[in-house]
């Protein structure tokens, strides 16, 4: 994927909202297909079924194309700026979104609000721990959540945008 970005006015000049929407929704899916490029499916045990496996690259990479999705949603909403929601947290973007967003995210991942609240926290900082895990040896992470999760923030992004 090539993306070329020309703002007339100048290095000073910002790009328009609309622009930065459509970025980071284009980046997001960018970064789910490079996790998907590092996910293997193995057999464990007995079973006749393979269950997906995420490399380091894949959990990262997965964390972040959920936080641009988040991004995208809330500054297709009007309500944020590029400046404001420059954070990588999951959690704090998540409080961000309308409660229609909200439900709509959860509803797309069929969990409900109980147990929505027991997983985001352990998944909330997944880009920046997993990229220093060498400093963290030993995170546990849900990746089917993750996985789930930014799934479903991309879908919010996608009505956002409409």
């Amino acid at each position: 994927m090539s993306i070329h970005v020309s703002i007339e006015g100048g290095q000073d000049a910002q790009p328009s909202r609309n622009l930065q929407v459509l970025t980071a929704y284009a980046l997001a899916g960018e970064w789910l297909k490079a996790a998907m490029a590092t996910t293997t499916n193995i057999r464990i045990g007995t079973e006749n079924r393979e269950h997906q496996v995420l490399s380091i690259p894949a959990i990262v990479s997965t964390a972040f194309a959920a936080e641009l999705y988040l991004k995208a949603a809330l500054l297709a909403g009007g309500d944020h700026d590029a400046e404001q929601i420059r954070r990588h947290h999951l959690g704090w973007l998540y409080d961000k979104l309308s409660e229609a967003q909200k439900v709509g995210l959860r509803s797309h991942m069929g969990v409900t609000q109980a147990a929505f609240s027991d997983f985001l926290p352990t998944v909330a900082d997944a880009f920046v721990e997993w990229r220093y895990l060498h400093e963290n040896v030993g995170q546990l992470i849900n990746t089917d959540f993750l996985c789930r999760f930014a799934r479903a923030a991309q879908a919010v992004a996608s009505q956002a945008m409409q």
